[in-house]
Parts: C-alpha cells; structure tokens; sequence
C-alpha cells in the first residue's frame, strides 16, 4: 500500500458485472458465524489478525433476542502498489436458542495506488513513463493478482455456503 498524501488510486472489481457476493440465511447457530467468518476471513484471505480491521460493530440484546451488525476489512498486500481489499459486512438477528437469519455481503476489490506526492510525480513525463511501465509491464501481473483475489473469493463463498449448509 502506498503511503503517499496524493495518490493516484485505479479500483477493479474482482468479477464482472458480479460486484458482491450476498448471502442471506435463515437456520440455528447465528451467534457462530461471527466467529466462524472472523477465522474464515483470516484464513482464505491469508492476512493476520492485524489485518483484519473492525470498521462497526454493534451487538445488542433485549427482549430475549440478539440484534447485530458488524463490518469488517481485510487487506493482503501482493506487492508495494497493488492490494486485495475484502469488505464483509453482516447483520442480523438471534433468539436466545441460537435461530434466526443473518444477511452477508461481501465487498471484494483489487486496488492499485501510486504515489504523486513530489512535482516530479505530479509532472507529465512522469505520467508518461508510469502509464508506459504500467501498460506494457505490470499489467500482466495486476492480471495474476485478479485471478488470485477471484480464486479467494470463490473459495470463501464455498466455505460459507458449507457453513450455512450444516447449521440449516
């Protein structure tokens, strides 16, 4: 990630015209996926537990029913200008047995920044040199970078359709 005040910022869906993945599930064991996404988020993506940020969080009981929604952000650096966000955002709501229904949305993007900080950055040669580099070098590997963000969030997507699969 490019730790610049100006930055050039290019954001790529990982699949077209797919731009999130929604599930929404209705069975026992609610509570549980707060848990289990935390952990399926870490492992799939191959991030840290510092790398998943916490941007909301609210989770409350009353009446003898739990009401959540909870966003999360994980980043996976592939290299000094390019980066895998994924967003998972869900909500829902849970009896004091563990059933109810949640909703999920998953936000993934590949994001590419360069610096233009400095006047030469901001310069026009530069843009010329840094779109011809671009073009005709790292496109090639923005492109393996995609694929590698598409197998993630095709193998999350299976993990979370097993998960709802056995707590129908």
């Amino acid at each position: 990630m490019v730790w610049a005040k100006t930055k050039l910022t290019i954001y790529e869906y990982l699949r077209e015209p797919d731009k999130d993945s929604v599930f929404n599930f209705s069975g026992k064991n609610i509570p549980k996926f707060y848990h289990f996404l935390k952990r399926m988020l870490i492992e799939t993506v191959g991030v840290g537990d510092t790398d998943v940020h916490e941007m909301g969080y609210t989770w409350e009981k009353k009446d003898g029913k739990e009401k959540f929604k909870v966003e999360w952000r994980a980043i996976k650096e592939f290299d000094d200008f390019t980066h895998l966000r994924m967003d998972l955002n869900f909500r829902g709501e849970a009896d004091e047995n563990g059933n109810g229904s949640i909703g999920l949305v998953m936000k993934p993007r590949l994001i590419t920044e360069y610096p233009q900080d400095t006047i030469l950055q901001q310069s026009i040669f530069y843009e010329m040199a840094r779109t011809f580099w671009h073009n005709t070098f790292y496109q090639k590997k923005r492109w393996q970078y995609l694929i590698h963000g598409r197998e993630i969030w095709t193998a999350m997507e299976k993990k979370i359709a097993a998960f709802c699969e056995e707590n129908k």
